[in-house]
């Protein structure tokens, strides 16, 4: 870049910094519905969108903003609803992005985690084979490696 500084031109770098990956758009979500206080196979629907045990997954980000705005979705059926209109009563969600984890579930749901005690004799009744598949290999390997460095 030239940058003028009266008789003579000075030459000015820009150094950017490297970008950071932007997560890719694709205008789904999880929307949680009822998460903590349903039995986890519990099925219900929401504008023929269906929850299993509070939450749906690849839920369209329109139709999960008007539950939000409390307005109807598009191609809504219910006769009392007409589209984008104020629906009778909100639909309480909480919207998540869609590579939602468990765990962020859990935390945007408010739901008190269990004391560790409970948790550390849970764990105690599996083999470690049997939670490293409920877990996944990577989580599995993050759990593991925090418990080292506590140790130290």
């Amino acid at each position: 870049m030239q940058k003028d500084t009266g008789n003579t031109a000075v030459k000015e770098e820009v150094v950017e910094e490297a970008a950071k990956p932007l997560k890719k758009e694709t205008g789904l979500r999880t929307v949680l519905h009822g998460y903590g206080r349903l039995e986890p196979f519990k099925v219900h629907y929401i504008d023929r969108i269906k929850f299993i045990g509070g939450v749906a997954h690849n839920v369209p980000k329109e139709t999960a903003e008007c539950w939000l705005n409390g307005t109807r979705p598009e191609g809504t059926t219910k006769p009392y609803a007409v589209d984008g209109k104020s629906s009778y009563s909100s639909v309480g969600v909480i919207v998540l992005d869609n590579d939602a984890t468990e765990a962020d579930y859990i935390k945007a749901s408010g739901i008190t985690p269990m004391p560790a005690s409970k948790i550390a004799g849970l764990l105690k009744a599996y083999s470690a084979k049997e939670l490293v598949e409920a877990m996944g290999a990577e989580e599995a390997v993050k759990l593991s490696e925090a418990l080292k460095k506590a140790l130290h």
